[in-house]
């Protein structure tokens, strides 16, 4: 973050300039040691984080072979659970 913004935690309010993940997956995505920039987004039920391309691609790499999970190309719209 840029700027210092409020968060609510336990009910108690904070203000932070960075967010801290510590998760296994991410260390094969970024470096050691290493920072890197993405952003943080609130859904109904959680948060999304975004990636640069850098990042990006390599958690498409790990999906694919994980996984057996192909990244959608940026044209394709994504498969529809609604039967129509």
């Amino acid at each position: 973050m840029r700027k210092k913004c409020p968060i609510i935690l336990d009910g108690e309010e904070f203000a932070v300039s960075s967010i801290v993940v510590n998760y296994s997956l991410f260390n094969e995505i970024i470096e050691k040691e290493k920072s890197a920039k993405a952003w943080v987004g609130r859904k109904y039920d959680g948060i999304y984080i975004g990636f640069r391309k850098a990042e990006l691609e390599k958690l498409e790499k790990i999906a694919l072979e994980s996984f057996g999970i192909k990244p959608l190309s940026k044209l394709k719209k994504p498969p529809s659970r609604i039967k129509r």
